[in-house]
């Protein structure tokens, strides 16, 4: 997952050495993929933290 988002960093750096509207576009792309990233990880952590916590204390 790391490699595919800096090989992705990479092509986008390498597309947007044409004009601005390219690199405002490909900088917009890219951070969309990154906010959707960190929510989906957000959600997972949230979701293993709270599998622990209802395994180790049955009673809460």
């Amino acid at each position: 997952m790391v490699g595919f988002l800096l090989n992705l960093i990479v092509f986008d750096c390498q597309a947007a050495r044409g004009t601005i509207s390219t690199l405002t576009s490909n900088t917009g792309i890219l951070l969309v993929l990154v906010l959707v990233l960190v929510l989906v990880l957000v959600l997972v952590i949230d979701f293993f933290s709270s599998e622990f916590q209802a395994t180790k204390n049955p009673f809460m």
